[in-house]
């Protein structure tokens, strides 16, 4: 492997880890959406009243998953890049990306959440980067 080959497989290598934390995170926002939504977690996380969090469960369920739709997308194009299929890191780039426009969207549209935005696109953002350097 010459130099070039090897730091842009190193690149890739990091941005993989990168878009694995973005589909972890989305795991974990999937979790507490689907099944923790009234709970105490979700509420301290999310800023809910009781009442709130009650009239909006299934609302926040049906959100969770589409969030744990886009952390399989990444996990499984990891899993088949690392498995050498071609297409692999072409699919964990797509749920990373979509990651980085919910979190942008989401950034644009509610100034208060705009902290949490960021922490939501930030490592699918940092690994889409990495990944398109790395030559894909």
């Amino acid at each position: 492997m010459d130099l070039i080959a090897g730091i842009a497989f190193l690149v890739r290598a990091v941005g993989m880890i990168f878009v694995a934390a973005a589909a972890l995170l989305h795991v974990f926002i999937a979790g507490v959406e689907m099944f923790g939504w009234t709970g105490s977690l979700a509420r301290r996380l999310f800023n809910l009243e009781p009442a709130f969090a009650r009239q909006t469960r299934e609302m926040a369920a049906n959100q969770g998953l589409y969030n744990l739709m886009l952390a399989i997308e990444m996990i499984v194009g990891l899993g088949a890049a690392i498995t050498g299929a071609d297409w692999g890191l072409k699919l964990a780039l797509a749920g990373a990306v979509s990651t980085v426009i919910a979190g942008a969207f989401l950034f644009v549209t509610s100034p208060d959440k705009r902290s949490s935005a960021l922490k939501q696109l930030t490592p699918g953002l940092i690994g889409s980067i990495l990944l398109i350097l790395g030559g894909l």
